[in-house]
């Protein structure tokens, strides 16, 4: 409840959920791929600017059930954690996941070999252009 007596409950849990669906699948989309280029990294921080921004931008503009939510969701601790909670989790569930795909993956341990027999056969080509 705000001080105002209007109940906030399930608007605040839906723009939170909401957020940290942005959230996660910007910090995914960090993890996954390796290059970062500066145009890369801005897309990415956009996306979770562009949350924040229009959150902000729609609770005070739109009157009713919204009005001026932004500021009382964000000032309750465990918004802050469960934002918090819910990345940490998706870091340690993807580090589990790529340790087991390289451990157990018979792809995996293909593909090792085949970047190594890669590697023999670039080091073999300099050799013989050296000679």
């Amino acid at each position: 409840m705000q001080s105002d007596g209007k109940a906030i409950g399930f608007w605040v849990t839906g723009m939170q959920v909401y957020g940290v669906c942005i959230f996660v699948a910007n910090f995914e989309l960090a993890i996954r791929f390796n290059t970062h280029t500066w145009l890369g990294c801005l897309t990415l921080l956009a996306g979770v600017v562009a949350y924040f921004f229009f959150y902000s931008i729609l609770s005070f503009v739109f009157k009713g059930q919204i009005d001026h939510l932004f500021v009382p969701s964000f000032q309750i601790s465990l918004v802050w954690v469960a934002i918090f909670f819910c990345i940490a989790q998706t870091y340690a569930i993807e580090k589990m996941y790529k340790y087991l795909y390289q451990k157990f993956s018979k792809i995996a341990n293909r593909k090792n070999l085949m970047k190594q027999q890669f590697i023999e056969e670039q080091k073999n080509i300099e050799l013989y252009k050296l000679c």
